[in-house]
């Protein structure tokens, strides 16, 4: 006969968390987004806007030139707008040319915040006929300019094959970058430093990044936008302009150390949302914390974890002598309620390269000694 099984004595574990979070440093102010959901292809263009477009400026309409195909200038076909397109047995084709422009000056926004411009959206552009046909996105005075009109102070065609063509102030600035069908295409107006409004009168100083699909592909310099140039529009000849997901953001805290950063690596890294290494964590967290943005491996910057006994423990982070980036310790015993530890100290940081070492010590904000359930944030702003 077995012995009666022996009651089991259970003890709870304690545990303490150290996370790092990103907060502030990559603030901006979402201007406008447009989805171009529309109900039924061929609705009307201008019919959805409030249903379509969120941002502290929605909703926004637009005016709009052109031929005019099968009636619209549409906000159909999948939820994308239909900028351009035409009909095989239309004796117009190869003559259709649309255009549309938000009617706003952007120019107002980034100069009241002092912020660089950010203009995306996706894009498609289809022709069977004739590939060499295009669609593009002009910034300027005029609202519907010709894409290489004077008073687009910086606007870009991309074509069916693939080509491409910039052109600043009606000149031809670069044709170097490759299109492909869908990309995000991401194009950044500032000031010489990167850090400001393009749009303050300053000469021919401002900028203009083109990315691709969150990489910078090329910088643009000495651009000359005042602040009557910031109308946005789009414009597509003989050819299918399908935009999708548009967003105009203000980037209210742009830094030029990222781009540094960022252009260190091979290939350059892309936006700081972006995750280039699909690791979960973004660019711009992987840059605040010292962590490598194209290896998925590298993920965790705590370098020495919490001691209970001690309240310390260290964390890597980009060295202070090259970023904005402040940080703060916060903690929490229940994940809800977070408090800043304004009495933590950081010791002498330990440099290695551009990556430096903080040992921490929590004050006794957080108890003394600390709970048995402790979670510890360090903040990146």
């Amino acid at each position: 006969m077995k012995p009666p099984a022996q009651p089991v004595s259970r003890r709870v574990t304690t545990f303490r968390a150290l996370t790092l979070l990103l907060t502030g440093s990559a603030s901006a102010t979402t201007l406008l987004t447009d989805s171009f959901d529309s109900v039924a292809f061929r609705d009307a263009f201008n019919n959805r806007l409030a249903a379509d477009q969120t941002g502290t400026l929605a909703p926004l309409d637009y005016s709009t030139v052109g031929e005019v195909w099968e009636g619209f200038i549409q906000s159909g076909n999948g939820g994308r707008m239909l900028l351009a397109g035409y009909d095989p047995n239309s004796p117009q084709v190869g003559d259709m040319n649309q255009r549309v422009s938000l009617n706003r000056n952007f120019a107002i926004d980034a100069n009241a915040l002092d912020a660089p411009l950010e203009i995306k959206f996706n894009l498609i552009v289809s022709d069977a006929s004739a590939a060499v046909n295009w669609a593009t996105v002009a910034v300027g005075s005029a609202q519907n300019a010709f894409v290489n009109a004077g008073s687009n102070k910086f606007s870009s065609l991309f074509r069916d094959n693939g080509q491409t063509e910039q052109w600043a102030s009606g000149s031809l600035a670069g044709n170097t970058l490759t299109f492909v069908d869908g990309d995000l295409i991401t194009l950044v107006l500032s000031d010489a430093a990167g850090t400001g409004s393009a749009f303050e009168d300053d000469g021919a100083t401002d900028i203009a990044k083109l990315y691709l699909n969150g990489v910078l592909e090329e910088t643009f310099i000495n651009l000359n936008f005042t602040a009557s140039d910031g109308f946005v529009s789009f414009q597509a000849i003989g050819a299918q302009g399908r935009y999708d997901n548009l967003a105009i953001t203000a980037l209210s805290a742009a830094n030029p150390d990222y781009d540094t950063w960022a252009g260190s690596f091979t290939p350059t890294i892309g936006l700081p949302a972006a995750d280039d290494d699909n690791d979960g964590l973004s660019n711009q967290q992987e840059y605040a914390f010292g962590l490598l943005p194209d290896s998925g491996a590298s993920v965790n910057p705590i370098a020495v974890p919490l001691d209970k006994a001690t309240g310390t423990f260290s964390y890597t982070r980009r060295a202070a002598a090259l970023t904005p980036l402040n940080y703060s310790v916060w903690f929490s015993t229940d994940l809800s309620v977070w408090t800043e530890d304004t009495g933590a100290t950081a010791g002498t940081p330990v440099l290695n390269g551009e990556v430096e070492t903080v040992p921490v010590t929590l004050s006794a904000l957080p108890g003394n000694p600390l709970p048995d359930k402790l979670f510890v944030q360090v903040r990146a702003h």
